[in-house]
Parts: C-alpha cells; structure tokens; sequence
C-alpha cells in the first residue's frame, strides 16, 4: 500500500494469476461446472483424475476457456 510504484496494481495482478492457488482455484470451478465426478471417500475414479488434471493443465497453460469448452 504504501508503495508508490505506479505499476504496482498491476504486478500484483500478475503475481495472482500466476499463482498455484489461482489454477486450483479455476480448476475446482472448471470440475465443478463440468461436473467431474468427485467420490464422498476421496477417491475418484481414475477417468475422474484424468480429466481433473487436464483441466488443471489447461487453465495452468492458459488455454483460452473458447477452446477448453470445444474440446
């Protein structure tokens, strides 16, 4: 806040979107939207984690969303 660099807003954005937290973050709405299978006990089926982990990459690859809902 007390930073009088004039850039300052943006290189804090840039620091958020390039944060693990900010691909987890997209990647549980992304499986929630798509409506990834989630198993109560923990374990998903493996076609389950397959796509979790396809959508983590995706977004962490900053994959245009256009492009994640085609494919």
């Amino acid at each position: 806040m007390a930073s009088k660099d004039t850039k300052k807003r943006d290189k804090l954005i840039e620091t958020l979107l390039a944060s693990p937290e900010y691909v987890d973050y997209w990647t549980f709405r992304f499986a929630d939207l798509f409506r990834v299978a989630v198993n109560p006990t923990g374990i998903n089926p493996n076609w389950s984690q397959s796509y979790w982990r396809w959508i983590h990459d995706s977004i962490e690859n900053n994959k245009p969303y256009n492009q994640i809902a085609l494919e």
